[in-house]
């Protein structure tokens, strides 16, 4: 019975040894084990519905990590070639443009500003964390010429003539509001670099340019992000 016992002792003694030196080895959080201060770098692709209809766009953030707070630079930029969207504007009675009376135009925006992300941990043993970026800063929106109407027919520039044309409504300045909700999963352990999807909301203030005549200038989009966060 004694070396029953001195047996059943000895295995428990083992396995509780066992027990205690693997979770001394196992890892931190991903998360909790990041260093208090770093820098970072995101890029994203967004499908926004922006003025009502959809279409692509780039963004970029870049700037510093303190806690569980990210400061930095956002922007975003959208050309009039990544859509297929055309807004047919017919010029007045008295005015044409190489022998045309109406024009195709396109329409490409741009912003960039302040931003400030929370960063939320799912789990203390988890690979996920929920980005809460916010964005406030000056955008353009403008409607460009497009094709063959690019090439002036007096040499000058392009810019010169849609401000013409377009009785100076060619491109406006206005302020820009993004806001958003970021998932990111971090790829390896050991390696700074996430994989994010989120969803945002965006909306621009005091833009007065034909491109948003009759639309709405505030939609939402989703995104897929690269983020390097050493």
């Amino acid at each position: 019975m004694k070396t029953q016992k001195r047996a059943l002792g000895l295995a428990f003694a083992i396995v509780w040894t066992g027990s205690s030196a693997g979770a001394a080895q196992m890892p931190a959080s991903p998360e909790s084990s990041r260093p208090r201060h770093s820098w970072f770098v995101v890029q994203s692709a967004r499908a926004s519905g922006l003025f009502e209809h959809l279409h692509a766009s780039l963004h970029s953030e870049v700037g510093v990590r303190i806690a569980w707070l990210k400061i930095g630079i956002a922007g975003a930029f959208r050309p009039a070639p990544w859509t297929r969207h055309r807004q047919r504007y017919a010029l007045p009675i008295d005015r044409t443009y190489k022998g045309q009376s109406s024009l195709d135009l396109g329409l490409q925006y741009g912003w960039f500003g302040v931003m400030v992300s929370p960063i939320v941990p799912l789990g203390r043993q988890s690979h996920f964390s929920l980005e809460l970026p916010i964005t406030v800063g000056p955008g353009f929106v403008g409607t460009p010429l497009l094709g063959d109407d690019r090439d002036t027919p007096d040499g000058r520039r392009v810019s010169a003539w849609e401000n013409e044309l377009l009785d100076e409504r060619d491109v406006s300045v206005g302020l820009v509001l993004d806001v958003g909700a970021r998932a990111r999963v971090q790829l390896a352990s050991d390696l700074g670099v996430f994989l994010g999807l989120g969803l945002h909301y965006s909306a621009f203030f005091g833009i007065t340019t034909l491109a948003v005549e009759g639309t709405r200038t505030h939609g939402l989009s989703g995104s897929l992000a690269l983020i390097v966060e050493p």
